[in-house]
């Protein structure tokens, strides 16, 4: 026991030597000593003790460094032995030797030596002054049992926690380590402090910084004592060894009057953190010590005000402490909230008695049934008030009380009510539900779940403009999903469950849910099963069979309304499909062992049904992701998945076909996630085990059925193939005798030339990456051949098709290792393969093979290479009507007459009346100019076809006749060409002309084009810039600009005709003329301007104008020249009836100057100017220019309003610092701040919204 004056029942002298018999003893007793000499000597400069496993290292045991001398601690440098033997004279005597002898380098005439020991020691006065008189060390100090019962008396934080140590119990105090150890065993893993302090590390940095100091007083706000405690053991123990052992050597929790009394009168500093409210009241009175004060009031200030943990960071902590994956939602949407919740999660202990008192309330018990609503639409209200019996007011009152729990049933995000966990609360609730609740439940059910979507009588192009034509639902989403999780639930854990009449609440909830879906298989228009979109997959988990009867029954019969849910047929890029939710749902059954059968017949039903669509989610898709070999979206065994597929195959051939061709995987194939169910347990979705073995089987089984399915129907071989190579081989052997037992009579000629067309491509593929991982073998490849062999069609032109449909095609050389020699090979491919051809079809047949092929020109350069006998049948058909004979024509051309343009001009010479095959020629020619000429020769119509067709490309790098061709191309109508060909060479060279390409911008949209689509925004954009670097006047390129504006995206800035709008008040007002009615005129009546092409140019030009009137060159606004524009715009703007709406647009781009250098915004010439103005309506402009300025914004997931919360502080600082001389200005800017915290305050709640799963 301690001695008078310390704290009763803890470690003393006693305890001690009976704790130096034991084994812990030697590896601990250093770092007992090394606690108090921290807490006993507050002018420790270094300390230096090794303990548990460091004790059997060479060297001293410890060096302790002080300024000030205390009875536990000599002042100075000082070197520590220890030992905790039943002899410690003998132990110090021998240490005492061995460090005289050999001190190590330490100055033994400067340093005191200490020896420690556990046990008393009657005679160590004795001991000490034989060794000072040795006067070797400058002093001698033995510590022993009573010694370290004194150091602890006044260092009660390291005497309680020496006495947990040692196994005792401190009663009335608790160290920091103890409690934390205790606490955090208390949850399933084990809590972590990366848990605890998850996004919360500035706090906790703000905490440690505060506990430094001696005294005070330090208040944490967090939603359970509990959190806060946590928080603070955290933030103490992850700072560090040299910080934390320092401050937890004097930290105490504390839970006992007397104790906190006792530890009043001691003299050493420590940190309390009384937490009962009796001793909270107690330690406001203790002005000795820093004391920390936990707090759950959300009421007043706080020094420390916990934030709710970081999404991203717990997830990373809760997955780094051994939670599930499968768990981990769950764990953050609890841990989110308190870890009070947490604890309950993570060990599925006794749910919360608040819970059961609350849902005893008939009221709150019913809004627990809805599951969630919005207490700001009107339908919902309704719904509440029926559902609950009584006013939106008195049940938002007792609701209030509710949260404000640590650990509460429900929670508030914005204006959404939402239970908080209703799968650990339904344990509760099932205890209380009636039938009356279920009758109240069932009716607001089937209001809001048997509701057809209003939004579903616009056209489907218009449904996203719902809200603007008043088409939107009464009831909100959260509502709905609210009945809809509570009815799942139900459907799920009901069973246990009973109501009268014997029934149970699963059953009752499968009877609700089979009248949704009898009314929506009724419905004729498919309008009511559309409109569940968004909760059927609930729907469905409520009640299973009911679901798939009602689907299969909708997607049976001649006119099945289930067609009716692919809606992506021709829908716009944002626009959805009810179908997908109904595969969700399907998905999500799929799961269980049970339903999976009829959930797969029923995808197959809608496959068949299935039109495609622009969306990815598809009937086939989720087959596909249930029986996927490697990640099976199911809990059925395998041979189940195998005898569904043997069913599908019966029932839906050609849907089983193409799934079982996916089922044989492909080496770079992925598995997307299934949708799961979320109250049944029907296995996990996130690590399905697939064992090699199983894997295999699935695969060889899907292979075998391909086969059987292949040999009853030939023409299936060619989707075969490409799946050989990754079937098992004893499929591929199977494989390839079928194909060795196929008789080519049996084939159609389409069926054999395509079978043969396959082999060859399979067969050159694999022989060309013969080296590839992935690369059939040669016993394959032989046998493929000889299947080739035996189907290889009849005619050359067949055979030798392949070579001219692919621009590389695979012939033995690999174009990556010698382009030029492959480039050879496969010309010398291709004549060989022209001259079978020619000499085995003939003339006709090698020109009728260039039609078929995806690469003309190429029959036609290798058959003038074979036989120059058919010059003029193929030039010929230079002007023929069919594009392919064309092709093939100038490729023939091209290779006989290549360079030789007196051979062009003698073939031109024997086509006379034949203008566009003449002009065809001569595009073929070397000599443009010399080509030129002849057009002259030839006459107009020559002249016509030669530009109509003419092209820039492939004229070098440098081209000087580029400015004569753009001229001739305007000319010829095609300035589209021309601007596609000046900005080309704009970019490469000088010489472009600028009155050529001003000419060709002024020519361009004059009249049509069919080559218009080849001008993009580049191209306007880049000649734009050249004629701005060549010298042309602003004006100039001002009035290009506004030409252009249709064609030029949003990121290219006319910064001439903005300029051109700041210069000139005249040009402005011009522009809002194009644009706006006058003030005082009716909005029925014609508009001033007839030219919507012309109001749209003006509207997106004052939408982009950011050049603020008055700017200088160098950026800076000119104050007398901004004035002046502002008071000519303002006197034209009333000239036109056009000064309301003139100041909007004038407002908003002043929004656009610059900050001054002091970094005040806007820069003193606008705010000066806003301020004369005195116009509410140059404010408002000045405010829609702020909030539009910022643009699109990217934030991550759980990042909330922290982006507006800055903005918000960065606009306050500007009205702050010039609200003294110019108060107007400085109100719109608070007034942006104000704006940006309402921002951010909605980004947090839809961040909340996601943490507490309400849209999911």
């Amino acid at each position: 026991m301690t001695l008078s004056g310390g704290l009763p029942h803890l470690a003393g002298a006693s305890e001690l030597e009976r704790w130096a018999d034991t084994r812990s003893a030697q590896a601990d007793l250093p770092i007992v000593v090394r606690r108090l000499v921290r807490a006993e000597n507050d002018q420790v400069q270094r300390v230096e003790m090794r303990g548990g496993d460091g004790v059997g290292l060479t060297g001293y045991d410890g060096f302790v460094e002080t300024t000030r001398s205390t009875p536990f601690v000599p002042d100075g440098f000082s070197v520590w032995e220890m030992g905790v033997g039943g002899d410690p004279e003998k132990k110090a005597q021998r240490d005492y030797r061995t460090r005289t002898d050999k001190p190590n380098g330490v100055d033994r005439a400067t340093t005191t030596f200490v020896f420690v020991t556990p046990r008393r020691w009657e005679k160590k006065k004795d001991w000490e002054q034989r060794r000072r008189d040795e006067r070797i060390w400058r002093d001698v100090r033995v510590l022993d049992a009573d010694d370290i019962e004194q150091a602890l008396e006044v260092s009660p934080a390291v005497q309680i926690w020496l006495s947990e140590l040692l196994g005792m119990d401190p009663f009335g105090a608790t160290s920091i380590e103890d409690w934390w150890d205790r606490f955090s065993r208390g949850f399933r893993p084990s809590l972590t402090s990366s848990v605890v302090l998850a996004g919360r590390e500035d706090q906790a940095a703000a905490l440690t910084r505060r506990l430094a100091d001696e005294v005070g007083r330090t208040f944490i706000r967090a939603a359970s004592i509990d959190d806060g405690l946590a928080f603070a053991a955290c933030s103490m123990m992850m700072m560090g060894a040299n910080d934390s052992e320092p401050m937890l050597a004097k930290s105490l929790l504390v839970h006992d009057g007397v104790t906190l009394r006792r530890l009043e009168r001691t003299s050493s500093l420590l940190i309390l953190l009384p937490y009962e409210e009796h001793l909270q009241r107690d330690a406001h009175l203790i002005d000795n010590h820093h004391v920390v004060f936990v707090t759950t009031d959300s009421d007043g200030d706080a020094d420390v005000d916990l934030p709710p943990l970081d999404h991203l960071a717990l997830r990373s902590a809760l997955k780094a402490a051994g939670v599930p994956e499968v768990d981990l939602d769950r764990y953050m949407r609890a841990g989110n909230k308190s870890l009070v919740a947490l604890r309950r999660v993570s060990t599925q202990s006794r749910d919360p008695e608040a819970w059961r008192a609350n849902l005893i309330d008939r009221p709150i018990r019913r809004a627990w049934l809805a599951g969630a609503w919005s207490q700001t639409r009107s339908g919902d209200a309704e719904v509440m008030d029926a559902l609950t019996a009584i006013g939106g007011e008195e049940l938002e009152e007792r609701l209030a009380a509710a949260i404000r729990q640590p650990d509460p049933l429900f929670t508030k995000v914005g204006s959404t009510w939402a239970v908080a966990a209703p799968e650990d609360s339904w344990r509760v609730a099932r205890q209380v539900i009636s039938d009356r609740d279920l009758t109240a439940l069932e009716h607001a059910i089937q209001t809001v779940l048997g509701a057809v979507d209003p939004r579903l009588e616009l056209p489907a192009k218009d449904r996203w403009l719902a809200d603007i034509h008043g088409k939107s639902r009464i009831h909100s989403s959260d509502l709905r999903k609210g009945l809809g999780r509570s009815l799942a639930l139900m459907g799920a854990r009901g069973d246990d469950l009973w109501l009268t009449a014997g029934r149970s609440a699963r059953q009752w909830a499968e009877r609700v849910a089979w009248n949704l879906f009898e009314r929506a298989t009724q419905d004729r228009s498919a309008q009511l099963w559309t409109s569940m979109e968004d909760v059927v997959p609930l729907l469905a988990e409520a009640a299973p069979d009911a679901f798939l009867r009602a689907l299969s029954q909708s997607a049976s019969g001649t006119e099945p309304l289930a067609r009716k849910l692919f809606q992506d047929v021709d829908a716009d890029w944002n626009a959805g499909s009810p179908h997908t939710g109904f595969l969700w749902a399907l998905e999500g059954l799929a799961w269980s062992e049970q339903h999976m059968g009829y959930a797969a017949e029923v995808l197959a039903q809608l496959a068949e049904l299935d039109p495609g669509g622009r969306l990815s989610n598809r009937p086939s898709a989720s087959l596909e992701a249930i029986f996927k070999p490697w990640h099976p979206q199911t809990s059925a065994p395998l041979q189940t998945r195998i005898q569904t597929l043997d069913a599908l195959i019966r029932r839906h051939v050609e849907v089983a076909w193409r799934l079982l061709l996916e089922l044989i995987p492909e080496p770079s194939g992925f598995a997307s996630q299934a949708h799961h169910p979320q109250f049944r347990d029907w296995g996990g979705p996130s690590e399905p085990s697939v064992t090699r073995v199983e894997f295999n089987e699935m695969v060889t089984a899907a292979a075998d059925r391909v086969l059987k399915l292949a040999s009853e129907k030939p023409d299936r071989w060619v989707s075969v193939l490409p799946k050989l190579g990754r079937m098992p081989a004893e499929s591929r052997h199977q494989a390839l005798d079928a194909l060795g037992r196929l008789d080519p009579a049996n084939l159609n000629s389409h069926d054999r030339l395509a079978l043969w067309e396959a082999i060859d491509r399979l067969v050159r593929r694999h022989r060309d990456h013969e080296d590839a991982e992935w690369s059939m073998n040669e016993e394959t490849l032989t046998a493929l051949s000889d299947v080739r062999g035996r189907v290889r069609p009849n005619r050359p032109s067949d055979v030798h098709r392949w070579l001219f449909d692919e621009w590389h095609p695979s012939i033995g050389v690999a174009p990556t290792d010698d382009l030029e020699g492959y480039d050879t090979a496969l010309d010398t491919a291709r004549q060989i393969a022209i001259r079978e051809v020619f000499e085995g079809e003939g003339w006709d047949a090698t020109v009728a093979l260039a039609r078929t092929v995806e690469l003309p020109w190429a029959v036609g350069s290798s058959i003038s290479r074979v036989s120059s006998r058919n010059d003029e049948a193929a030039l010929a058909l230079l002007d023929s009507s069919d594009r392919s004979q064309v092709q093939f024509a100038e490729g023939y051309a091209r290779a006989r007459l290549a360079g030789d343009h007196d051979g062009i001009r003698e073939w031109v010479a024997r086509f006379p009346g034949r203008p566009l095959l003449q002009a065809r020629l001569l595009q073929l020619s070397p000599d443009v100019e010399a080509a030129w000429r002849l057009l002259d020769e030839y006459g107009a119509e020559v002249d016509s076809a030669y530009w109509s067709e003419f092209v820039p490309y492939g004229r070098g790098p440098d081209f000087p006749l580029v400015n004569d061709v753009a001229r001739q191309l305007v000319g010829h109508g095609r300035a589209a060409m021309a601007l596609h060909a000046l900005s080309m060479y704009a970019a490469r060279q000088s010489g472009v002309e600028t009155d050529v390409v001003i000419e060709a911008l002024e020519a361009f949209g004059t009249r049509e084009d069919p080559e218009a689509a080849r001008v993009s925004d580049y191209n306007i954009t880049r000649l734009l810039e050249y004629l701005k670097e060549q010298g042309i006047d602003e004006e100039t390129i001002a009035l290009l600009e506004w030409r252009y504006l249709p064609l030029l995206h949003d990121e290219s800035r006319t910064l001439a005709l903005e300029s051109l709008l700041a210069r000139s008040p005249k040009t402005f007002v011009d522009v809002v003329e194009l644009v706006f009615r006058r003030a005082n005129e009716d909005e029925d009546a014609e508009p001033r301007n007839d030219n919507p092409a012309l109001a749209s140019n003006a509207y997106r030009l004052l939408r982009e104008w950011k050049v603020v009137p008055g700017t200088r060159e160098d950026g800076t606004v000119d104050g007398d020249a901004l004035n002046e524009w502002l008071a000519e715009a303002s006197r034209l703007l009333s000239d036109v009836d056009r000064r309301d709406i003139g100041e909007l647009q004038i407002g908003e781009v002043l929004a656009h100057a610059p900050e001054d250098p002091d970094g005040t915004f806007p820069t003193l010439p606008v705010r000066n100017a806003l301020e004369a103005a005195g116009s509410n309506r140059l404010e408002r402009g000045f405010s829609v220019g702020l909030f539009n300025k910022r643009g699109i914004t990217s934030r991550g997931l759980t990042e909330g309003g922290k982006q507006e919360y800055d903005l918000a502080t960065k606009y306050e600082w500007w009205a702050n610092a010039v609200q003294a001389a110019h108060p107007r200005t400085a109100s719109v800017l608070r007034d942006m701040a104000e704006s940006y915290r309402e921002e951010g305050r909605r980004n947090d709640e839809e961040v909340r919204r996601y943490l507490e799963g309400l849209d999911r």
